[in-house]
């Protein structure tokens, strides 16, 4: 019997080592980078609760990039703000999240609302998936759904940019899907 109980008492001990060592499971919000306002060159979000970081960068192109430059074109004259992140997913799987304003000069602590891509003096927000078995599927921020961008960071001299952004976007069949906890903190090109 002394033998028995040993041998038990051996078990548990090994298996409450065991579950003690294990790693807690790391959430989706902890992968994200932290909201820094310092040219960083950071970017994350949340889609549907999952993490999205910008990683790979195939084909010579990069894997997050921001631009803030005046405009003047036949479709309006002044700021335009264009911020995209890419995430190599795996063989022939890019994942997109695209910010955009129109025509806009950005003033720091301001939010702007995210609508329809393309309509003027606003901002818009745009998630998509491109794969080779489709034509790609696009999530565009349509009314009635909405989100905000706002700018937590703007010097133009050191040419940073950094901000804040949510937004709930669908595709053309009416599914939807939600960003959030959205940050960045990046040198644009001017």
């Amino acid at each position: 019997m002394n033998i028995k109980f040993n041998i038990l008492l051996m078990i548990l001990i090994v298996i409450s080592l065991t579950s003690a060592c294990k790693k807690e499971k790391v959430k989706p919000i902890d992968e994200l980078p932290e909201a820094t306002q310092e040219g960083k060159n950071t970017f994350g979000c949340l889609v549907n609760g999952e993490a999205f970081l910008p990683k790979g960068g195939r084909f010579a192109r990069p894997s997050q990039q921001c631009s803030y430059q005046f405009l003047d074109d036949r479709f309006g004259r002044g700021y335009c703000l264009s911020l995209i992140a890419n995430n190599d997913a795996g063989p022939n799987i890019l994942k997109i999240v695209r910010l955009e304003t129109y025509f806009k000069e950005l003033d720091e602590s301001k939010t702007y609302l995210l609508t329809v891509p393309g309509v003027k003096e606003e901002a818009s927000g745009e998630y998509s998936i491109s794969n080779p078995r489709t034509l790609g599927e696009h999530y565009w921020v349509k009314p009635p759904l909405t989100g905000e961008l706002r700018i937590t960071k703007l010097d133009k001299v050191k040419r940073i940019l950094a901000g804040t952004f949510w937004f709930d976007a669908i595709n053309d069949e009416g599914e939807k899907v939600e960003v959030r906890e959205g940050r960045f903190d990046m040198k644009y090109i001017p």
